[in-house]
């Protein structure tokens, strides 16, 4: 998913030569096979980390709180369901956020964000996921009429769904506190 063909064939052979070969070596070999037959990724996560957050200045129209809902279906909307909180600040001259969710009651979830990036429509920010894939969850953001909407997405993976699985569309819309 990293686009590491050359460090899964050398994992592959220590594990060969230190344990034998397992039982779905023809599998493994073939997907590394595959995987150092494609082009280097154009995206990973280390470029990703290590993109520069905006100064200050750049950032002023986004500093604030931002108050809003992630959803995958229309039903999971309502009065009820607790908001996310993207806060985005300056500590020491630098931006800095977080995404703050509560998926269960009682239970806080804070994402410090380690991506953040202005674009000509809006603002896109993440973190990496908190499981395989390492990947990391982009919120690319739009803004229209005081409204910062889009959809998430992996960043720095090659994340491959099974045959026939429709990938889920994970979206997010938020308004300035």
């Amino acid at each position: 998913m990293e686009g590491r063909g050359a460090a899964a064939h050398a994992a592959y052979d220590v594990e060969v030569a230190s344990y034998g070969a397992p039982t779905n070596a023809s599998e493994l070999a073939a997907r590394i096979a595959d995987v150092e037959q494609r082009p280097a990724p154009t995206e990973t996560v280390e470029g990703l980390l290590a993109t520069p957050f905006p100064t200050p200045d750049e950032a002023k129209p986004w500093i604030g709180e931002w108050v809003g809902d992630i959803w995958m279906n229309e039903d999971e909307l309502g009065p009820n369901k607790p908001k996310v909180i993207l806060r985005i600040g300056v500590e020491n001259g630098r931006v800095v956020g977080e995404q703050v969710s509560e998926p269960a009651p009682g239970i806080r979830d804070v994402q410090k964000l380690t991506y953040m990036r202005i674009t000509p429509d809006g603002l896109t920010w993440g973190f990496m996921n908190g499981m395989r894939p390492r990947g990391m969850l982009l919120h690319v953001g739009k803004l229209e009429n005081g409204t910062l909407a889009g959809l998430m997405r992996f960043g720095g993976v090659d994340f491959k769904y099974p045959d026939g699985m429709t990938p889920p569309s994970i979206k997010f819309a938020f308004r300035k506190k």
